[in-house]
């Protein structure tokens, strides 16, 4: 990990690209691990170890085929120096993300369905080991009374009336 943000640092060079590659690495390593983590009971540690690799893997190797596929067409553009070369490096990072993610998408769900078995789910659970709820039990505005139905609850409702009793009747157009 070490040697690899020690070359990012130096390859690296503006804050915006340290932004590109940060956010590239966690589109491809690890969006699908947590929402499948987070949204499909079904997936567990192998294929989520499975998703991080196989999405970093496909990345640098569409990088590596974007890039040879830049360099050997002999675009006239890179030899006018080295911003279109940056340029070339990014159009790479973009499109490599694509099939990355799908890649990371697919090993997430086939390792996963594959180890079910051997490795079964575990249930998501908070910091203190109980499991997880993404919201209280009890509402936060329990203590707002309920609006009949046909109401409006808005701004525009006074006292949970319905909205048409409200507002005046609209004057015909005279035209």
């Amino acid at each position: 990990i070490a040697v690899g943000s020690l070359l990012l640092a130096c390859f690296a060079q503006t804050i915006y690209m340290l932004a590109v590659i940060t956010w590239s690495l966690i589109l491809v390593g690890l969006f699908a691990p947590y929402a499948a983590g987070y949204f499909w009971k079904g997936c567990n540690q192998s294929g989520a170890i499975a998703a991080l690799l196989g999405g970093l893997f496909t990345w640098l190797l569409a990088i590596a085929y974007f890039m040879s596929r830049v360099i050997l067409r002999g675009d006239p553009a890179l030899a006018e120096g080295a911003v279109q070369m940056e340029g070339a490096i990014w159009d790479a990072v973009y499109i490599g993300s694509i099939p990355a993610l799908a890649a990371s998408v697919f090993f997430m769900i086939i390792v996963s369905l594959a180890t079910r078995k051997k490795e079964p789910p575990r249930p998501l659970v908070n910091i203190n080991g109980r499991p997880f709820q993404p919201w209280p039990l009890k509402s936060r505005n329990a203590h707002l009374p309920v609006l009949p139905a046909g109401t409006c609850g808005g701004s525009l409702s006074r006292l949970g009336r319905p909205l048409s009793r409200q507002l005046p009747p609209r004057p015909e157009d005279p035209r």
